[in-house]
């Protein structure tokens, strides 16, 4: 059994899942700390089982049933003020701060009306940062699946065998408990207009996604999430909130020579923080355009910030 001590609050306290897997289960019990971020991780049921009784024809059925079932994902959590990742594309994360066990029944119940042939389970994780939410989570799956195969009994939160874990899904409204950084890539259209192909901009991207993942994670215990485009989420802790990530802008730019801009936001819940951190993002590209210089540096007044934070003003 692992400890964990919160840093915002007196509270210290054990968390353990209940299966001795030598895991980390990420504190999600920290019932005493509001400063929690809060990850669902949907993911198909038995999905490879299934797609063998479609055929071998079945490979564009299965990227329509993919896309919509993200559209309808991402629909029914951002109406409750939550955001919706894609990991890979039979498993999506979403940022549920705030959101409690019940309003994730809601949602399950309209899946399974809508997507009669597959089943989506849901399992809750709570830490005090996302990677340990994201253990959390992992734990609470791992444990119910062994009680479940002991004696199919219920565990914490589980419905039908589909939900888990959620000790913490009820959390305050009182302070900003979600962090977000936006980036993107400064000048990628030169790119294009110097004769990159497609093909070789997507070599790029996903080159450069594959670096912020495992910085972001390794360094900081925050999780990296490629939104399309040139664009780029990480749903950050608050050391590497208050970093700015200006390490791993400088690394890219003397590495590879790739500039990237990065804005910064915190909120309730996940749709405030990406809301407010796509805030400071257009404030560094209102700052560039209206300098009109090459310059991108947190120096003088004049020159336009590579890291910014619209909510606070804090350039970097």
């Amino acid at each position: 059994m692992q400890r964990y001590a919160c840093d915002w609050c007196d509270y210290d306290d054990s968390y353990d899942d209940g299966y001795d897997d030598g895991y980390d289960d990420g504190g999600s019990n920290y019932e005493g700390c509001d400063k929690m971020v809060q990850l669902s991780v949907l993911k198909i049921e038995e999905y490879g089982p299934w797609t063998l009784t479609l055929g071998s024809d079945r490979e564009h059925e299965l990227q329509m049933l993919q896309s919509r079932l993200y559209d309808r994902v991402q629909s029914l959590f951002s109406e409750r003020d939550c955001l919706v990742f894609a990991n890979r594309a039979d498993e999506l994360f979403a940022l549920s701060s705030g959101l409690g066990v019940d309003g994730h029944v809601a949602i399950q119940d309209a899946l399974a009306a809508e997507f009669a042939d597959i089943r989506v389970r849901m399992s809750i994780g709570s830490g005090r940062t996302p990677a340990a939410a994201d253990a959390a989570a992992a734990g609470a799956t791992r444990a119910a699946d062994t009680r479940n195969a002991g004696d199919n009994g219920g565990g914490n939160h589980e419905r039908a065998g589909m939900i888990f874990g959620g000790d913490a899904a009820a959390q305050s409204d009182s302070g900003d408990n979600v962090s977000i950084m936006h980036m993107d890539i400064d000048g990628l259209s030169g790119r294009r207009r110097r004769g990159a192909s497609p093909y070789e901009i997507s070599l790029l991207m996903f080159g450069l996604y594959h670096k912020m993942s495992e910085y972001f994670y390794r360094e900081y215990e925050s999780l990296a999430f490629f939104m399309g485009g040139d664009n780029f989420m990480i749903v950050c802790s608050d050391e590497a909130r208050e970093s700015g990530g200006r390490g791993f802008v400088d690394a890219v730019e003397r590495q590879d020579g790739i500039r990237l801009n990065c804005g910064i936001g915190s909120g309730r819940n996940g749709r405030e923080a990406a809301m407010r951190a796509t805030e400071s993002l257009d404030m560094i590209r209102k700052m560039r355009d209206e300098s009109g210089s090459s310059s991108n540096s947190a120096g003088s007044e004049g020159e336009w910030p590579r890291v910014y934070e619209h909510a606070t003003g804090r350039r970097l």
